[in-house]
This record gives structure tokens, C-alpha cells and sequence, in this order.
């Protein structure tokens, strides 16, 4: 786990060297155990490393190996694997690293090198013999990679902070991401950034760039879509395969020479984590757990942590995150910094705690639970996609069945999801959202009606409930592994992690593991009300059944009520900073909102905490409208 930097001189001239030295210095914590350059002809590699892998000296970066130059960020988690297979083949090996490994096998398989490769990577080869760039990023985006063009030269970054040191460059915002942010709380996992000029490579995406001509063109490589269900596997049978994926996720993504941990909300997926990893490898050492708690209700999960210890034989790590030192102590603007982007919660901060925690404690790499909800349909609104697609198909009884499941399970209502279904359609209809647009959001929802009546034209990134959508739950959690959730949280995982030189690894986004389950039919995943069915009967006997059968949810809670009561003077004094700043995008009824978000205590203090983090970014970034 690394960063990684790159300069391109369009004019065919040498790089400066000492904007590449800044732009690589910029992200020390990404690798503080070494430093490295190569200077081609007119381009400039810079590397930051963090030692995991082959902790030697000769496995630094840039790497050099026949001809090839590589800086890599990341790991490839079966390299041993692949390794055995270019020494069938007569290639030898001078390091245990896994960065040699990526140079092997693109001199032997070309750009298809990387559909040989399990884990998470962003890297850039020079190929001298094709006169080319090589540049890779993961299937699912878990590492960055970002870059800018200009008229003399192609910048590349693992943070777009690298570009504040770049001669001329003018951190202009993009309206649209903003939009969706400020508005929707939504951020996008495409190519944009909230910075205009800052691209991202996609996620599963290739970029070929001609030193020649430093012209470049992007190819995808890794796809879902084309995944079709297996109606012949049985219940059983994908239990069965989904938990021998699982144990060998688990054994891949633990194999390191460093001290490591995992983080445990003592909620299912990390629970199994934890649990799956005592379950192979009977270790008499058990697993260093660390814990983000709060003790009041609704967030407090500190039975299921302690549930969780005592079945480990070891008391884990527990972390209560003081919110109000978000900004008392100055932290949002140092989070929002490493972020590179505004964030969208006060969640945000207890991830933050858990990380700065890891590095008090020494783990080099921390074990996440990220991502199984979005292909084992983990969210409440899967079931809402679940009912509806019943409905779609007139299987009326199913529907009203699934639905008083549900509805029994997580104690509501017995027509509750139908009310939430219903209000969601009448409140994502168009008619309805731009009634919305052009009275009361107009009025006293804190925008610039000016602004708000220009950027009506983005749509909006939410999962959409429609008479018309498409409710197959394979599709929708496609579209949850690559747009409007996962995306957004692999970028705060990364920022955090390496913000303090820790490696975080996420087992469920082993491809394997998604590829399998996106391949199942609906029912394997709900049924009966209960989300994540398949994960929950798969590790029976090795979960403690009051986990395995826990249904509410948090993640990473973050009680921002706490910071909108006690620091309200503060946070007036920082929203009227805003609306002088940007008051083409903000007004003042923005303060308004926010003294009626306090007296309520309604879900408008999170537009309201947007606007904070949006606040201390701009001024982290000396962000232009």
C-alpha cells in the first residue's frame, strides 16, 4: 500500500523534478517506510511506500525489471499463485514482492495481466518497447487513481491534493457533483470529481497513454453486466460455495508479514469476519478487534462487541468518538483535507477514530467489512426493490408476504414498507420534485433559488423507486457496486486508512465472492423479511447465533445531534462564512434551517452538516465557484 505520482511533458522535455518531489511529498502518509524516483525522457515517476509486502529493501519503487518501470499502489493478494505460474514458464523472481510479480506478468500476458490478479491496485508501467504508458486500476476502484491535464503537461496522483502544487492550477468547482452533494447527498463514482479539471480513471479501467504524442485512451477491462443468474445451483450448494469463498478470501487477505486487526461493530459482516478467521486458523493469538461505541441509544452496540470478544477470548479495542471535536479541535477541516472532497456525515469521524486507533496500536493493516451489503441486498430499501419487483411481476401474494415478513422481522408496521414505498414514488416523481424545486426548497432550504432553478437540470443519483425501474435485485446491486453506494465508501476507507499509513484490506470485495453471489437467484439473499440470508446461513456454526441473527443496522454510526446542540454558536459563525463565500449557491435561509434542524432534531441536520464539511473543504482547497 502506497502513492504513487507521475508527470508527462506533452513538449517532449524533461520533467520538472521539483514539482514531482512536492507532488510526491504531499502524501507521506500513504508511504512513510520509503521514497523513490525514475526520470524518463519526458515523464517522472514519484513513490511513496508503506512496507507490507517483502519488507526488503530490493522490493522499493519504482521498480525496474527487463526494461519495465513499475509504480504500484495496492496488493495483489494470490501473487504467490501467479508467481508459480511465470516460473513454469521460466520467469525468475529476485524479490517476494508482489510488485514484481504485476511486472512478470505484464511482460507475459500484455494489458491482460490484470485479469490474473485478486486484490486492489492503481499502477503505471513503462513499457519502452511500445513507447507506452500502462495504466491500471482495480476492478471495483478500491485504490485511487486521479489525473489532470493541461495544456503543457498530464499529471497523475493517488490524492488530488498532489495538484495544489502544480504552476497554475485553479481548483474550480464542478456544479453538478456539487449539486448532488449539497442537495441529494449523493457523491458520484464516476470519472468526476468536485474539483472540474480532476478526473478519476473508472473503476475495472484501463489508461494506455502514447509517450509519442502524450495522447491517451481509457478501456474498460472489468465489467458485472454481463453476469447471468445460475437457476440450477440449490440453496444448499451456494451456502456451501459461498462459505468456501468466503474462508478463502479470509486466508488470502490475512496473509501478511506485518501486525493487523480488523474493525468490529459487532454487526454481521465484520462479525464474520473476525469469526471466519478464528474458525481456520484455530489461533491460540486472537485477532486484534477495534471498536468505534457509543453509549447512547440507538447506537449503542457494545452487547454486540462484547458478544463477539467473549466468543474470541480476547477483550477487543473500544473507541467513543467525542463528535464535538469535529470542530472544536479543528478536525473536519483535516478530515475533509485527506478526503480530498466534503463528507457527508458525522459517520465519518468515528472511521476516522478507528483508523487513528490502529496506528496507536501499531496494525499496519486493518480487515473492513465494506461492501457485502450492496451485493447481498443488506440495505432496508433492497426489500423495497424486493416487494416492488414482486408487485412489477403480479406475484401479489409474494409481495404481501415478503412484506409482513419484513415488517414482523424489524418490528414495524405490517403495511409499513408499502408507506414508505408509496412515498417514495409520489417523492421521486418529477412532477412532485419540481413542485418542490420552485416553492419551498426555494424558500427555506438554505439555496440560492438562482442556483437551485440552473441545476435542476442534473439528475438525481439515488437508487429510484419508479413504475417503470428496473427492481431485479442483481440489478440494483450492480448499480449499489458502482455508482450511488460503494463507490463513496471505498474513497473515505482509502483517504482515512492511509491518512494514517494503514492498510485497510476488505475481504468481501474478493471478486470472487461478488461474482458468485451476483449469479444467485433473489431469494437466496431475502426471504422471509430477512436481508443477507445467504452470509447469515453460510456461517452457521461459526458465528454466535445472537449475531447471526441480528437484523438492525448501523455501520459506522455518528450522532451529530451532539454537534449541532453544543457548538451552535461555532456553527453559525462558520454558515454565514459559507453564504459570503458562495452565495450563488447558498442563502441565508440556510441559518434558518439550521435553527429549525436543532429544535426538531429531523434528518435536516445532515444538509446542514453537509454544508459544514462543504465549508472547511473550500477552504482546505481555496475552492472558485
Amino acid at each position: 500500500m502506497c502513492g504513487i505520482t507521475a508527470v508527462i511533458n506533452k513538449e517532449k522535455k524533461p520533467v520538472d523534478r521539483t514539482i514531482l518531489r512536492k507532488m510526491n511529498d504531499r502524501i507521506i502518509h500513504r508511504g512513510p517506510d520509503g521514497v523513490g524516483y525514475y526520470w524518463g525522457q519526458n515523464f517522472g515517476f514519484g513513490h511513496r511506500r508503506l512496507k507490507i509486502t517483502d519488507l526488503s529493501d530490493q522490493a522499493s519503487q519504482p521498480m525496474c525489471r527487463n526494461g519495465l518501470t513499475i509504480i504500484f499502489n495496492g496488493e495483489i493478494y494470490n501473487y504467490l499463485e501467479i508467481a508459480k505460474l511465470l516460473l513454469a514458464d521460466g520467469f525468475k523472481f529476485s524479490t517476494k514482492s508482489d510488485t514484481e510479480v504485476i511486472l512478470a506478468a505484464y511482460q507475459h500476458w500484455g494489458k491482460n495481466c490484470v485479469s490474473y490478479f485478486n486484490g486492489m491496485w492503481a499502477f503505471i508501467i513503462h513499457d519502452p518497447i511500445q513507447n507506452i504508458l500502462f495504466c491500471s486500476r482495480d476492478r471495483l476502484g478500491i485504490k485511487p487513481f486521479c489525473y489532470l491535464e493541461t495544456d503543457e503537461a498530464i499529471y497523475v496522483g493517488s490524492e488530488i491534493k498532489q495538484f495544489m502544487d502544480v504552476p497554475g492550477f485553479i481548483p474550480k468547482l464542478d456544479e453538478k457533483i456539487a449539486f448532488h452533494f449539497l442537495f441529494h447527498g449523493n457523491i458520484s463514482g464516476g470519472e468526476k470529481s468536485f474539483i472540474s479539471c480532476v478526473k478519476f480513471l473508472s473503476a475495472g479501467s484501463n489508461l494506455i497513454l502514447d509517450l509519442a504524442n502524450c495522447e491517451y485512451h481509457v478501456e474498460k477491462w472489468y465489467s458485472l453486466d454481463n453476469l447471468r443468474i445460475n437457476a440450477d445451483i440449490g440453496y444448499g450448494e451456494a451456502c456451501w460455495e459461498f462459505r468456501k469463498l468466503f474462508e478463502s478470501s479470509i486466508s488470502l487477505y490475512t496473509s501478511t508479514e506485518v501486525n493487523f486487526g480488523t474493525a468490529l461493530s459487532g454487526g454481521l459482516d465484520s462479525s464474520s469476519i473476525a469469526c471466519m478467521y478464528k474458525h481456520i486458523t484455530r489461533s491460540q493469538t486472537p485477532l486484534n478487534t477495534i471498536s468505534t461505541c457509543f453509549y447512547e441509544e440507538p447506537d449503542n452496540e457494545i452487547e454486540y462487541i462484547n458478544e463477539i470478544s467473549n466468543y474470541l477470548s480476547k477483550a477487543g479495542n473500544l473507541v467513543f468518538p467525542d463528535i464535538r471535536e469535529l470542530l472544536t479541535d479543528g478536525l473536519l477541516k483535516k478530515i475533509v483535507y485527506h478526503q480530498d472532497q466534503p463528507i457527508l456525515s458525522g459517520s465519518f469521524f468515528s472511521e476516522y477514530k478507528l483508523y487513528e486507533k490502529a496506528s496507536e496500536l501499531g496494525l499496519k493493516v486493518m480487515l473492513s467489512g465494506q461492501g457485502a451489503d450492496e451485493y447481498l441486498a443488506g440495505y432496508e430499501h433492497f426489500h423495497y426493490f424486493n416487494v416492488m419487483n414482486k408487485l412489477q411481476k403480479l406475484h401479489l401474494v409474494q409481495a404481501l408476504h415478503e412484506a409482513g415478513q419484513f415488517a414482523k422481522v424489524n418490528n414495524q408496521p405490517r403495511f409499513y414498507i408499502f408507506k414508505n414505498i408509496g412515498l417514495s414514488l409520489v417523492g421521486r416523481s418529477y412532477s412532485s420534485l419540481k413542485n418542490k424545486l420552485t416553492t419551498s426548497y426555494h424558500g427555506n432550504q438554505g439555496f440560492n433559488s438562482a442556483w437551485l432553478s440552473k441545476t435542476f437540470e442534473f439528475q438525481n443519483l439515488n437508487p429510484e423507486l419508479s413504475l417503470k425501474g428496473n427492481f431485479d435485485l442483481t440489478h440494483q446491486s450492480k448499480n449499489a457496486l458502482s455508482s450511488y453506494s460503494l463507490p463513496h465508501q471505498l474513497h473515505s476507507e482509502d483517504r482515512h486508512s492511509m491518512m494514517f499509513s494503514v492498510e485497510s484490506r476488505l475481504p468481501f470485495l474478493d471478486h470472487r465472492l461478488i461474482e458468485f453471489s451476483l449469479q444467485l437467484p433473489d431469494h437466496f439473499k431475502i426471504k422471509g423479511g430477512i436481508t443477507k440470508k445467504l452470509l447469515r446461513d453460510s456461517m452457521k456454526g461459526i458465528l454466535p447465533e445472537k449475531i447471526r441473527n441480528r437484523h438492525n443496522k448501523l455501520g459506522f454510526p455518528g450522532p451529530e445531534d451532539k454537534l449541532f446542540e453544543k457548538e451552535n454558536s461555532v456553527i453559525k459563525k462558520q454558515l454565514n462564512a459559507l453564504i459570503e463565500k458562495f452565495p450563488n449557491i447558498f442563502s441565508a435561509s440556510l441559518l434558518e434551517e439550521y435553527s429549525e434542524a436543532v429544535l426538531s432534531k429531523k434528518h435536516k441536520q445532515s444538509r446542514i452538516f453537509r454544508a459544514l464539511s462543504f465549508y472547511h473543504w473550500s477552504e482546505s482547497f481555496d475552492i472558485t465557484a
